[in-house]
């Protein structure tokens, strides 16, 4: 054996061993990047799209407490059926029945616009539809999914009713003369 071939020599090369090797250690840390990055990628996408939804579910949640609100502000849809049943305006129209006393009456209801959206129907004593006004708050769809009601039976306010996913409820007042 010579002196080059021993294994402490300074001539030789010691073997490397499989763990060392740039073949392994290069795709692993590769690898690993990867998965950090895609991770980090997902992590975001799902905190984006957890506070998009809750803002979007606050925002709903105000809009139909809004609604609610409107519609169980008793107080003052007493006090507009009140004055409503004492409104010249429309007296004028249930008397005579004639167009600019109907555009009058029209033009009246109209001036009620809240927040939320309403249909507002004038009957007679004898039961009969004489005007029906549709006014669009925030939701537009809304009004028009409200059907039209009944012939009033008493006066007050009815229960909550939902149709076509709006909910409503009917108020009825009375005019005097």
């Amino acid at each position: 054996m010579t002196e080059s071939n021993k294994v402490g020599a300074p001539n030789s090369v010691a073997p490397m061993s499989t763990r060392h090797s740039i073949r392994w250690r290069l795709p692993l840390v590769i690898s690993g990047l990867i998965a950090i990055i895609l991770a980090a990628f997902v992590w975001l996408a799902y905190r984006r799209v957890e506070s998009t939804l809750v803002h979007t579910a606050g925002e709903r949640a105000q809009r139909a407490a809004d609604e609610i609100a409107a519609l169980l502000d008793g107080q003052r849809s007493a006090e507009q059926l009140r004055q409503l049943g004492t409104d010249p305006a429309l007296k004028q129209f249930l008397r005579t029945g004639a167009a600019d006393a109907r555009e009058a009456a029209r033009a009246r209801l109209s001036a009620l616009a809240g927040a939320s959206s309403r249909r507002i129907e004038v009957w007679d004593n004898a039961g009969a539809l004489r005007l029906n006004v549709v006014i669009t708050g925030t939701n537009a769809a809304s009004a028009r999914l409200i059907p039209s009601g009944a012939a009033p039976s008493a006066k007050g306010i009815g229960p909550l009713q939902a149709f076509g996913g709006a909910v409503f409820t009917d108020s009825v007042g009375g005019g005097t003369g």
